[in-house]
């Protein structure tokens, strides 16, 4: 039962705006409340006795060296909390540790990033402790970095051999217990690899059971913050991390394919909204990305109508773009469900398409609230918070009555609502290629023109040809660590 069904409502998730609800709050205090159960484990043993004589000559010395702790950790460390060594520290710094204990092989962190990353209990080693610091002192319930350090103050090593000449018999006693998986409670994180685990600190989705295994269900669970599948395939989720090297997970804060195949490093709205869609083109490591993105939605009625034929260019290249949808204009919900389901991003543009720097405050907010709640029905999630405001103007009291919108307006304009030829589109962007200017652009282009539809189907691959990749706003935005501010105009990420 969760909005990915759009079950209960709408988005129980712990963030909205930006900013943590309360019960996020109390989630992080039930860790130092709950102590989990041990383990249940199936042992089996095996006995090995055998007779040996031996004769071991050493020499004997002892020595104590005792060292203060705090002072050696803080010698080590470059930026308590910076595990990734980008020098500052924010999410990616909790996600890096939770890769690397996921997947120690893949996502190794460096000796500096590990020493810097163990801020909780400072001294006693990298746990998942470490990144719910991280994400306290981001959230701002603790002030400084590290939160604490190992009860142990001093570290006291000791060194020592021993002269002795012995002969023996010595009988061997091995026992070794194997677990056979299923058990039950806890922090269950009983599926690094195995099989059958369930519950353990459940709290809804939050699904840490499939590290590299099948069938398992709880784990760490709090609604849709699924990463059921690290290693498996087929997991959905709102912090979608389900795919790390897997295939086919959907997302909204979608960091799902790390490794994988569909969904990219889709950030989202940073506040639980989806907007990928189910899936969607990866985004691609080395590739310079750009985000042509279209107005005017939904605007099809057919298949063959230029809007079906831009989002089947995109699919065909391995791309994906953000459609901006006029709710008064929809023409049919089908066409918004199919951009959705193939990992566009759908997002607003107003009810009606007015000019807003003319409006009222409360009108400009009535434009972009309808046109949420129109679309939100159609996908059955909270679509993309941005916005492209119509005829690109912003003045007025748009930005302070948007103030948690990110507003769009765009980089380079392709003049396709202008009569633009499509070989005028083409060499647009293909100049723009050239010369540079394209790479982190918003590129501004319109759904409903058939000269526009002719000119992505010769461009799309011809940019995927040079090094290019489309992508949606969003994604770009997180793939290049930027935020997108409400209240604020881009044209470029």
């Amino acid at each position: 039962r969760s909005w990915r069904a759009n079950q209960n409502g709408g988005s129980p998730l712990p963030f909205s705006n930006y900013q943590p609800k309360s019960f996020y709050n109390n989630i992080l205090a039930l860790a130092n409340k709950i102590d989990p159960p041990a383990a249940a484990t199936t042992a089996t043993t095996t006995t090995t006795t055998t007779t040996t004589t031996t004769t071991t000559t050493t020499v004997t010395t002892t020595s104590t060296t005792t060292q203060d702790l705090k002072a050696a950790l803080d010698a080590k460390v470059s930026k308590w909390g910076d595990a990734n060594g980008d020098g500052g520290i924010d999410m990616g710094d909790a996600v890096a540790i939770l890769q690397a204990l996921a997947n120690p092989n893949k996502y190794k962190l460096s000796d500096q990033g590990a020493a810097n990353a163990d801020v909780y209990e400072a001294g006693s080693g990298l746990t998942t402790n470490d990144a719910n610091s991280i994400q306290m002192y981001l959230l701002g319930l603790i002030k400084t970095l590290p939160e604490s350090y190992s009860s142990n103050e001093t570290a006291t090593t000791k060194a020592t051999t021993t002269t002795t000449t012995t002969k023996a018999t010595t009988t061997t006693t091995t026992t070794a217990a194997v677990n056979n998986g299923g058990q039950q409670g806890g922090f269950d994180m009983s599926q690094f690899g195995g099989q059958g685990g369930q519950g353990g600190f459940d709290m809804g989705n939050f699904d840490w059971s499939q590290f590299g295994g099948q069938g398992g269900q709880g784990g760490f669970d709090m609604g849709n913050f699924d990463w059921s599948q690290m290693g498996g395939q087929g997991g959905q989720g709102g912090f979608d991390m389900s795919q790390f090297g897997g295939q086919g997970g959907q997302g909204g804060f979608d960091m799902s394919q790390f490794g994988g195949q569909q969904g990219g490093f889709d950030m989202g709205n940073a506040g639980g909204q989806q907007t990928g869609g189910n899936g969607g083109a990866q985004v691609q490591a080395g590739k310079k990305l750009c985000a042509i993105s279209f107005d005017d939605g939904a605007s099809a009625q057919s298949k063959s109508d230029p809007a079906y034929r831009i989002i089947d260019a995109l699919i065909k290249n391995n791309m994906t773009a953000t459609f901006f949808i006029v709710s008064d204009w929809i023409k049919t919900n089908e066409q918004v469900q199919y951009e959705y389901q193939n990992g566009m991003e759908v997002a607003n543009h107003t009810k009606s398409h007015q000019s807003l720097g003319s409006l009222g405050s409360s009108q400009i907010r009535s434009e972009w609230e309808q046109c949420n709640s129109k679309l939100k029905s159609i996908i059955g999630t909270e679509p993309s918070h941005l916005m492209r405001l119509p005829y690109l103007d912003g003045g007025g009291q748009v930005k302070s009555a948007l103030y948690d919108v990110p507003l769009i307006s765009c980089a380079i304009d392709t003049q396709d609502w202008n009569n633009a030829s499509k070989d005028q589109i083409v060499n647009t962007i293909k100049q723009a290629a050239q010369n540079g200017s394209l790479e982190g652009a918003i590129v501004l282009c319109h759904e409903n023109y058939a000269t526009t539809a002719a000119a992505m189907e010769e461009v799309l691959p011809w940019l995927a040809q040079n090094g290019y990749q489309n992508v949606n706003i969003s994604d770009m935005a997180a793939a290049k660590g930027k935020t997108l501010a409400g209240g604020q105009i881009h044209t470029r990420v």
